[in-house]
């Protein structure tokens, strides 16, 4: 088709007339003229030369801005510039702007043509507001709009990149000095100076501290200019002086439009003045540009248009300081600027937008842009639509500022009357969260209302602060277009003012706008609405300006409230009081998140309770937290619990500490919780009322319940709880805001060292007010006297737990319930409980039987009891009436003893539970107190003790006992560290005084007297005394100084072992406390305070080294043998290393047994006994020393303790290392065991990892070493591998590792490790391969494959095939095979019974026949079964190579001898099997598989019949079959892969075994078996499953089974293979589809739908549908597809088209046509979609509806798309694919008059 046929840019059928097209040529040369040359006549114009010169003519820079930035002068209008537009920025468009305003992700930049652009700043990039900066746009879009369109509003992205911005400068431009000024962003800061990338290739520029004016931030943009460039190292030296005054070097030549950057000055020469601006050259006239009026300065801008053409300043050959202000560089032009600002480099100062100016200068008028004023030097513009309706015609006018162009220099202005209001506000900065305004409404929308504040700001109303109510509603059903409403603005952002008009929050007096006004208000109510509801996290509510605050979930449960979300919607309007704020850290950026503000509601408090009132209360919830600073995986403690309290007034909310919670800190959490459980009613005490909406403060103590109250004075003793404990004191609080401390040296008369000694946080202590320093108190504990009241016993009581319905110390009958391990009792008094009396306390007695006992206590859930009669007859009701009449207070105790410890004693020290000698009764005798808590109670008190208290009704309702006050109660004696109270055996000491030891006149060496302390002491050090010395003296004995035992003096008053159960040899063994003993000073240290001694005792002892010496050491055993089969041995205290056990049992071994030396050396740690040992080179470590000491080598038999080291990861631990042992030999050397070197191989059974100690034999000597423990090996010293590997042989080997995917992996012998394959476990399915092959099972496996890999087999039939392969195939030998491989030079054979690692033989061409062979596969064909020769086998560097012949000439000889090897070679079948069933005669699997053993040999021998009887018949098959094999002619028939015969032998049926293989390995399945197999390979392949489910419905009609497998293939395809597990669920569909109901079908389609995407699964159920020709449904299921897509995005084209066709095939046109009519409205006026949809529809018409309307459509179509020539192709290919050849034809006609592009 000639191009005739296509006029460019014609739309008519028609050509145009010659005339008229050199009209037109004329006039687009008049149009291209340069408009500052002369013009030529028009009648001249067809007589100018050809193209040739106009190029020459364009080529200048001013002809390029001839033609693209001035208008000509026309129809009496003046020549003027185009001014700056949104089109005119694109990806090539470099610009300067001001930075407007910065957030922390955006920054608004002002561009010429009164635009706005966007900078991202989220990365390192620093903008500072009014600065000058230098941008290259990145991209131009319309928000909202379709592309290509002109509406929506206008969006620039901008790039502050000194690459982007300075593209095109080149390093010789800075070191000809053509450029003088630079760009950058500081890129880092040095030492010296920052480091700036300036964007230019090859250059880095460097700004030195020296030439800044002050400091920049990294990331920050800088103007610099240039001192000097390296041209070596391209490091230019930079200056921030003298930047805005430098201009480029007009004189250097070489200028071009490449090297031009933005921001650049320059000077320029006027070349042209018009109406609107300047044409202007630069650079010595190499470069030109334009400059518009205004950015001319005051001169150029504040003047009217005819002062401003007749100004000499602007005159043609003038020069002009300017700054290249934007540079399109696809259309070479250049916008330039003389703004003062700007020339500076800085922001212009203009009013703050809502400023009234007052007497304004008229400077012009334009009645289509509107009105220039004039203020002083500074520029105002009012826009037209801002005019007052009037004309105007006075000169001096006022106006009010709303806002300003920072790029231009100029301030935007409105004269309206409404603007003129001062009420009524022009900008955001006159607005403020909080502030009342009224709105108009412009428009409604779903998400809520815009409304007009003025007429310069508008405002959004979102849907929930539209109406009161909470929730989201519909605007439009509320509001409408042009209702006044009033509102209160809610917050001001940088592009969004949002407001409420919900009436409460509007009407509220009071606002919280600032987190400062939080912070001053606390305790203040204010109104917020609900932004957030959650059970876990609580309300949160939002305030005016954005401010936060959240109110604690534990309240709102106080409340009711359990899910806020239920009661609270979103936009609820609540009334919050501030409780605090917490102000978070800055972080090291200087950033910091928003404080935290914690609420509760106004009505929490409910009603107020009284301080120091005791009422009831009930716990609520338990508040739990971590430490600070603790892990989260730290366990969260008990810190409080919220309760109810009950007054008269009402109930309210309470805050129970968990220092209140009881008298004792260390019971104190366990109580809480206890309460918090049980939900019970206890008694408080209100120690702080509520108030600023937190809630009030009690106390649960018993103590603080009783306490007194009042004024806190000098010297009285008040009772309190501590609060805090701090390393110079502790903080006690009495209750409300009393608070005091108790410093450490008032605590008591001696040194406190750490105060958790003495006390607890949650303690109650007595204290006395020691001095009172303004709002400072200051407590003690020393030197205040007892309490007399018994407090302390009673609140120790309380603190225990049991049955509120039974008493301890009374008698009950009980049931008992069984008599093992003592007697238990199932009930008490009639009570269901769980007694308990222990043996020393229970008697003989039967099941059932009701006896008589005593209560003694409770432990944990255990009511502990007795029967023994003399315990059991004073609890009885007489005898506790008479003992109550002896027992009043002010009574006197003579002896008691301490109860059993098989009973229940109080957590408590300090207090204990008596029996009294005389009246039998139970006695709580207290000898601690609040601030003596750590006393011991002795077995027996005979002292006199006075009763303080009678019994109570109480649950320990006992009696309390003190000691009779003697004249020093009340004198705080010295006690020892952690407690308050005296020691008894402390004091026995003191009485039997040492002699008197002057430590700093002793020297190592000399002698001294110590005594063995009460205390402390452990098997490895004894703790002395020493008498004498200043301060504090610790003395110690190590057991590695104690060369002898210590010859001690026992003491009168002591019978207390020093360390019980010491062996005999151990040199501490029965010294008791008090002993005293002479010894020798080795070392003495001074620790501050503290002088520590250490003492020896030995002739020979004179001093000792601080470590390890070089030769031979003494030193003891402190440990027994640890995990990793080490002991410690010590030379001194602090020098302690390692040594082997092994070597300590090697030691003992020449005279005994193993098991005799184990025994002795076990005796020997335990009796720490002293060996003699030399240091290894690590030092960590040492070795005994021996005789013959050498290192351990290959071949020794040494002895091997077991090491529980923890197994470190390694590559391959899993398959290869997971049944080795770990060992630890003499001298310490790590050894590992195998699996298969644990015994020897006959004795073989399942092993498992643990171990015992034994002797060994060293394989390999490491490290680490390999050793073994067959006796065989030990009894003959053999340490050979053993015999390696052969394909055929059956190994016995023991599992160590076992995968789904990967197989099983066998260890065969040590460092050899096989695989056995899936397939190849079992000759059936093995479902769970883990379960069935457990680590350390053995098993006996055929070789298969050696190299390069071992590869094993468990198929009892592979064990029979591979056994019978042939070990070694030589030369000349003839054997059997199959063709593989069909080439040109020959046939591949895979030779029978070869290994699965052999190679196929090649035949050659020349050795397939004695004739030649022109064309191989005429004569062969892949699966023939042929006979070859081996003629050559040649050994290659990876495998070997077998030539093969089969020539029909080398079977002549040898077919004889052929047939005697075949009948050899089927003697013996199942020897394999035989030799695999005796090596696993010793394993611990059932018996199931001997018994399938013997069914096999069974079926062999029957075989074995029916194989004589038929012999005859078989040898003339083989003979047959041998002839048909020599068959060499062309005429010779192809024989098969597979040649079907009935296995009616053995050998049958091993070929039928092999076929099943092949035929699974060919992917032909016949069973579910092979369909089992084929599911393991590809467990993630849909075809897998999808055809197994085929076969199980067709071969076997299982639509259950087909169900369970897609349900498999579901939840085994990973999630990520969509299309995969897609294809799986429209199998299913259509399988519920045929085998199921409706509603099964409806349930299966929710559950692809939710599991994949909807869109796909319903377009697939539709397709089904209309497969089935069930139409009804499939419109419905392609209906919903529609409401799916349409919800999750745009409906795709594809749904529109399938329903469409769906309908076509139901024959519902008009359907069709309604289907395609909403896809059409869908696309929503885009012209391609539209193209698209109704070209794709007219194909369906023409395939499956009717002819003529999808011509109709095709035709309407084109003519609204005619110049698509793809339609027009698409039109006529399906019109010839229908057949219709005469309506193509027609349509090529139509296309060829067609105007095409």
């Amino acid at each position: 088709m000639s191009s005739a046929a296509f006029p460019r840019g014609g739309l008519s059928d028609e050509p145009k007339d010659p005339k008229q097209e050199k009209k037109e040529k004329r006039k687009r040369k008049e149009n291209d003229a340069d408009l500052l040359a002369t013009r030529k006549p028009a009648k001249r114009v067809d007589k100018a030369p050809a193209a040739e010169p106009e190029q020459q003519q364009q080529s200048t820079p001013l002809d390029v801005l001839t033609t693209t930035t001035i208008v000509k002068a026309a129809r009496g209008k003046p020549a003027k510039l185009r001014p700056v537009r949104f089109a005119s920025y694109h990806a090539e468009t470099t610009v300067l702007g001001v930075v407007r305003s910065t957030s922390t992700k955006h920054a608004l930049v002002s561009l010429p043509g009164n635009l706005v652009g966007h900078v991202d700043v989220s990365g390192a990039l620093q903008l500072t507001p009014n600065t000058v900066v230098r941008c290259a746009v990145l991209s131009t879009s319309r928000a909202g709009a379709a592309p290509g369109s002109k509406k929506g509003p206008k969006r620039v992205e901008l790039a502050i990149d000194a690459r982007g911005v300075q593209k095109g400068l080149r390093l010789e431009d800075i070191a000809s000095s053509r450029v003088t000024t630079l760009f950058g962003l500081v890129a880092s800061r040095e030492a010296r100076g920052y480091v700036v990338d300036v964007g230019v290739g090859g250059a880095t520029g460097f700004l030195a501290f020296k030439h800044c004016q002050e400091d920049i931030r990294v990331g920050a943009p800088v103007e610099c200019r240039v001192l000097r460039l390296d041209p070596d190292s391209g490091v230019c030296a930079l200056t921030t002086r003298d930047v805005a005054s430098a201009k480029n070097a007009p004189e250097k030549t070489g200028w071009s439009f490449r090297a031009l950057c933005v921001g650049q000055r320059v000077r320029a020469c006027v070349h042209r003045r018009v109406a609107t601006g300047l044409v202007v050259t630069f650079a010595d006239g190499a470069l030109a540009g334009v400059i518009e009026r205004d950015h001319l300065g005051r001169q150029g801008s504040l003047v009217d248009d005819e002062a401003f053409m007749n100004l000499d300043e602007f005159s043609v050959g003038q020069f002009l300081d300017a700054r290249v202000l934007l540079i399109d560089r696809a259309a070479k032009v250049a916008r330039l600027t003389c703004a003062e600002h700007l020339l500076e480099l800085t922001g212009a100062a203009l009013p703050a937008p809502g400023a009234f100016l007052k007497g304004c200068s008229v400077v012009r008028k334009d009645p289509k842009v509107g009105l220039v004023l004039r203020k002083g030097d500074q520029g105002i513009f009012v826009h037209k639509s801002r005019l007052p309706e009037e004309d105007l015609e006075a000169t001096v006018v006022d106006c009010r500022v709303v806002g300003v162009a920072p790029l231009e220099g100029w301030a935007l202005a409105s004269m309206t009357p409404s603007s003129l209001n001062p009420a009524v506000p022009v900008s955001k900065n006159e607005l403020e969260p909080g502030t009342i305004i009224s709105a108009t409404v412009l428009s409604t929308q779903a998400w809520g209302l815009e409304v007009r504040l003025s007429e310069t700001l508008t405002g959004q109303i979102t849907n929930l602060h539209v109406t009161e109510s909470g929730g989201s509603v519909d605007p439009r059903k509320h509001r409408k277009v042009g209702d006044e409403i009033k509102c209160r603005v809610l917050r001001v952002e940088a592009r969004r003012i949002e407001l409420t008009s919900k009436k409460s929050l509007v009407k509220a007096a009071r606002v919280l706008t600032t987190y400062e006004d939080a912070s001053e208000n606390c305790g203040k109510s204010f109104a917020g609405f609900v932004t957030g509801a959650d059970a876990a996290r609580g309300l949160v509510v939002t305030f005016f300006g954005n401010v936060q605050g959240r109110v604690d979930p534990a309240s709102l449960r106080a409340r009711g409230i359990v899910d806020p979300s239920q009661s609270f919607a979103l936009g609820t309007v609540v009334t919050c009081c501030v409780k605090g704020v917490t102000t978070p850290k800055t972080r090291q950026d200087g950033t910091s998140r928003k404080p935290r503000i914690a609420l509760t509601l106004d009505d929490v408090d409910g009603c107020k309770v009284e301080v120091d009132s005791v009422l009831k209360a009930v716990a609520v919830e338990l508040v739990e937290a971590r430490a600070k600073g603790a892990s989260k995986r730290a366990p969260r403690k008990a810190v409080a619990c919220l309760c109810r309290v009950t007054s008269s007034k009402g109930e309210c909310l309470a805050k129970l500490p968990v220092a209140h919670a009881c008298d004792h800190g260390l019971d104190a959490e366990s109580t809480l919780r206890r309460l918090a459980s049980t939900g019970e009613s206890f008694e408080c005490r209100v120690l702080e009322g509520s108030s600023d909406g937190a809630p009030a403060k009690i106390s649960a103590a018993p103590s603080m319940i009783n306490a007194t109250t009042g004024k806190l004075e000098l010297d009285a003793i008040r009772t309190g709880v501590v609060v805090q404990l701090k390393p110079y004191g502790a903080f006690v609080s009495f209750g409300g805001q009393e608070r005091g401390l108790i410093p450490r040296a008032l605590v008591a008369d001696r040194y406190i060292g750490d105060l958790e000694d003495c006390f607890r946080v949650g303690d109650i202590v007595r204290c006395a007010v020691d001095s009172i320093e303004g709002d400072r108190v200051v407590l003690r504990t020393r030197g205040v006297p007892r309490d007399e009241t018994g407090a302390f016993g009673r609140s120790v009581l309380r603190s225990l737990s049991g049955n509120d319905a039974l008493r301890v110390g009374f008698a009950y009958d009980a049931l008992v319930a069984s008599n093992d391990d003592g007697v238990r009792f199932s009930q008490i008094n009639g009570i269901e409980c769980r007694g308990l009396a222990p043996l020393k306390h229970s008697l003989t007695c039967s099941e059932g039987d009701v006896v008589k006992i005593r209560l003694m206590g409770f432990r944990k859930d255990q009511t502990l009891c007795s029967m023994v009669p003399d315990v059991v007859r004073p609890g009885r009701t007489k005898r506790r009436a008479k003992a109550s009449q002896v027992l009043t207070e002010g009574a006197s105790i003579e002896a008691c003893d301490l109860l059993d410890k098989a009973f229940s004693q109080p957590t408590i020290k300090g207090v204990g539970i008596y029996i009294d000698r005389g009246t039998g009764q139970l006695i709580c005798v207290q000898r601690g107190d609040f601030h003596r808590r750590d006393e011991d109670m002795r077995p027996q008190v005979e002292e006199d003790l006075v009763v303080v208290s009678c019994a109570t009704d109480e649950l320990y309702g006992l009696a309390i006992a003190l000691p009779r006050e003697d004249p020093r109660s009340n004198e705080q004696v010295r006690h020892r560290r952690g407690s308050v109270a005296t020691d008894a055996k402390a004091e026995v000491a003191r009485k039997r005084k040492l002699p008197k030891t002057d430590l700093s006149a002793l020297d190592p060496g000399d002698a001294l007297t110590c005594r063995v302390a009460a205390r402390g002491s452990t098997r490895e050090a004894l703790l002395l005394t020493i008498r004498g010395g200043e301060g504090r003296v610790r003395c110690r004995l190590h057991v590695s100084d104690a060369l002898t035992k210590p010859s001690c003096r026992t003491p009168e008053a002591s019978t207390d072992i020093a360390v019980p159960d010491l062996p005999e040899r151990h040199p501490f063994h029965g010294i008791r406390c008090g002993s005293a003993f002479d010894g020798v000073l080795l070392q003495r240290t001074i620790d501050g305070e503290v002088t520590r001694v250490d003492v020896g005792v030995g002739t020979t002892h004179v001093g000792r080294k601080a470590e390890w010496g070089s030769t031979v050491t003494s030193a003891s055993i402190i440990s027994n043998k640890d995990d990793f089969g080490f002991v410690t041995v010590c030379a001194a205290p602090s020098v302690r290393a390692k040594v082997a056990f092994a070597d300590v049992v090697e030691s003992f071994l020449s005279n005994s047994d193993l098991d005799a030396a184990i025994t002795s050396a076990t005796d020997a740690c335990a009796a720490s006994t002293r060996l003699r040992v030399v240091k290894t080179k690590n030092g960590a470590t040492c070795r005994l020393d021996k005789d013959n000491i050498r290192p351990i080598r290959a071949g020794d038999i040494v002895p091997c303790v077991p090491s529980r080291k923890p197994e470190e990861k390694r590559r391959g631990a899993a398959r290869c290392g997971a049944m080795d042992r770990r060992y630890v030999l003499p001298t310490g050397l790590e050894a590992f065991c195998s699996a298969s070197e644990f015994s020897d191989r006959d004795a073989w059974t399942d092993c498992t990892n643990d171990s015992s100690m034994s002797l060994c034999i060293v394989l390999e000597a490491g490290p680490p070493a390999r050793i073994s423990l067959r006796p065989s090996r030990i009894a003959s010293r053999n340490i050979k591998p053993d015999e390696a590997l052969e394909v055929g042989r059956v190994r016995p080997g023991f599992v160590v590792g076992a995968d789904a995917k990967a197989g099983v992996f066998v260890e065969l012998a040590r460092n050899v490790v096989g695989r056995v394959l899936l397939k190849d476990l079992a000759d059936g399915y093995v479902k769970d391969v883990v379960r069935e092959f457990p680590l350390g099972r053995l098993v006996a496996p055929v070789v298969t494959q050696v190299t390069p890999k071992v590869e094993l087999s468990l198929r009892p039939s592979a064990i029979k095939r591979e056994s019978s392969i042939p070990k070694i195939m030589k030369e000349n030998d003839v054997v059997k095979g199959t063709i593989t491989r069909v080439e040109a030079y020959g046939v591949f054979v895979r030779i029978d019974d070869a290994p699965s690692d052999a190679p196929s033989g090649l035949a050659h061409k020349s050795e397939l026949a004695d004739d030649f062979v022109k064309d191989v596969s005429s004569r062969f064909a892949k699966g023939d079964r042929v006979v070859a020769k081996v003629l050559k086998i040649e050994q290659g560097d990876t495998r070997r190579k077998v030539s093969l012949g089969l020539k029909p000439s080398y079977f002549t000889a040898a077919m004889e001898e052929d047939e005697e090897e075949e009948e050899e070679e089927e003697d013996d079948d199942d020897e394999a099997l035989a030799r695999a069933d005796a090596l696993l005669a010793n394993d611990s699997d059932d018996e199931s598989d001997d018994d399938a053993v013997e069914e096999d040999e069974a079926a062999d021998s029957s075989e074995d019949e029916e194989e004589d009887e038929d012999s005859d018949d078989e040898s003339d098959d083989d003979d047959d079959e041998e002839a048909q094999a020599l068959r060499w002619d062309e005429e010779r028939p192809k024989q098969t892969k597979r040649r079907k015969t009935e296995p009616a032998d053995e050998g049958a049926a091993e070929l039928q075994t092999m076929a099943s293989e092949e035929a699974l390995l060919n992917d032909e399945m016949r069973s579910s078996d092979d369909y089992e197999r084929h599911l393991v390979a590809h467990q993630d392949e849909a075809a897998a499953y999808t055809t197994y489910a085929t076969f199980l419905l067709e071969r076997e009609d299982d639509a259950p089974g087909a169900r369970k497998v897609l349900e498999r293939g579901l939840k085994t395809i990973h999630y990520r293979r969509e299309d995969a597990r897609l294809d799986v669920w429209a199998c299913l569909l259509e399988l519920e589809r045929k085998h199921g109901d409706s509603t099964s079908l409806d349930a299966t389609t929710k559950r692809a739908v939710a599991n994949c995407d909807p869109t796909k699964v319903l377009l697939r159920l539709g397709a089904l549908l209309d497969a089935a020709q069930d139409f009804k449904r499939s419109d419905a299921v392609y209906r919903k597809c529609e409401k799916r897509a349409k919800h999750q995005a745009k409906t795709t084209e594809e749904v529109w088209l399938r329903h469409a066709r769906s309908r076509l095939l139901a024959g519902d046109a008009k359907g069709a046509d309604a289907v395609v009519k909403r896809g059409v409205q869908a696309c929503d006026g885009a012209p391609k979609e539209e193209a698209s949809l109704l070209s794709r529809y007219a194909c369906l018409e023409l395939e499956d509806g009717s002819r003529d309307r999808g011509r109709t459509v095709f035709d309407k179509l084109l003519e609204r798309f005619p110049r698509r020539a793809d339609l027009w192709q698409l039109y006529v290919a399906k019109t010839l694919k229908a057949g219709d050849v005469q309506h193509a034809r027609h349509i090529q006609t139509r296309l060829g008059a067609a105007d095409l592009p």
